[in-house]
C-alpha cells in the first residue's frame, strides 16, 4: 500500500475523479463523507490544518480516504478530528474500499506500518 498525506485544500481537486465513486464501492456510502459535502464543509469552515491521508494500492487505485485535519486546543493540544466534526455532522469516517476477505482493521494495518515512516505532505 501507498500512503498519501496531503495539506492543502487541491486535494479536495485532485481527488474529485475518485472520492465518490470509492465511496459507492465502500461500506459507509453515507451523504456526509462525499467529495460535495466533505470539500464544501472544509471551505466554509477550515477550522484548522487538513490533514487527508489516501491508501493506494500497487496498481495506483485508491482503496482508502482518510478525511482528518489537526485542531489546536489551548487545554487539549493538537487533535485529529473527522472532517464535518462530530458536534456538526454525523455518519463520518474513513472511506474505505469494500474488498471481499479484507475487514475495514485491514487499512489500519497499512497505517500503522506507513506511520514508521514520515508522511510528507502534498
Amino acid at each position: 500500500m501507498k500512503i498519501q498525506a496531503f495539506t492543502s485544500p487541491h486535494v479536495f481537486e485532485a481527488l474529485r475523479p475518485e472520492w465518490n465513486a470509492l465511496l459507492q464501492n465502500s461500506q459507509q456510502n453515507y451523504v456526509f463523507l462525499t467529495h460535495e459535502w466533505q470539500s464544501t464543509w472544509w471551505q466554509a469552515y477550515h477550522p484548522g490544518e487538513l490533514w487527508v491521508l489516501t491508501l493506494r494500492d500497487e496498481a495506483d487505485n485508491l482503496q482508502a480516504i482518510f478525511p482528518w485535519f489537526i485542531h489546536t486546543q489551548p487545554e487539549k493540544g493538537r487533535i485529529v478530528r473527522w472532517i464535518g466534526c462530530v458536534e456538526v455532522t454525523d455518519y463520518l469516517g474513513a472511506i474505505l474500499q469494500k474488498t471481499p476477505g479484507r475487514s475495514p482493521a485491514g487499512y489500519g494495518c497499512g497505517l500503522s506500518g506507513g506511520a514508521q515512516r514520515p508522511l510528507r505532505p502534498h
